[in-house]
């Protein structure tokens, strides 16, 4: 029920930031994964220096780069397993986990085949193709 309320899209902003204030830890780690929280909150939040808050934020795709690479730096396996399924990793990282014995080679190669997937809707969109069995295999994936 709880979750239903940061997942919601109508949820209004300044309750967010104060599930982000709040005195309960519980309460800050699951809204750290909303990509609407404030990048200011963002940045409160990953002060904490909280291993349960941080593996939140490691999975959220509105954390700036300079925050994921800080939580890269931790070097901590569920974190890192978390950050390998961020869209939004920068590549360098993605690149240092490959060596990770640790991470699951899943999370990588979902990452990867995602940005394939824009790289092709993005080139097949400057190139104006018509085709209409591309446009249709493109509009579910």
């Amino acid at each position: 029920m709880f979750t239903e309320v940061i997942e919601n899209p109508d949820t209004p902003l300044y309750i967010l930031e104060n599930i982000a204030n709040s005195k309960e830890e519980y309460f800050r780690k699951y809204v750290a994964e909303s990509p609407r929280l404030s990048v200011k909150s963002l940045r409160k939040l990953a002060s904490e220096d909280n291993l349960k808050i941080d593996d939140h934020l490691a999975r959220n795709p509105s954390v700036p780069q300079e925050i994921l690479r800080k939580l890269a730096d931790k070097n901590n396996k569920h974190i890192n397993i978390s950050l390998a399924q961020n869209l939004n990793l920068p590549l360098d990282i993605l690149d240092r986990f490959a060596n990770h014995k640790c991470l699951n080679l899943y999370s990588i190669e979902r990452w990867l085949c995602s940005e394939i997937r824009d790289f092709a809707k993005e080139t097949l969109k400057n190139l104006k193709i018509k085709s209409t069995k591309i446009k249709y295999y493109y509009s579910f994936t």
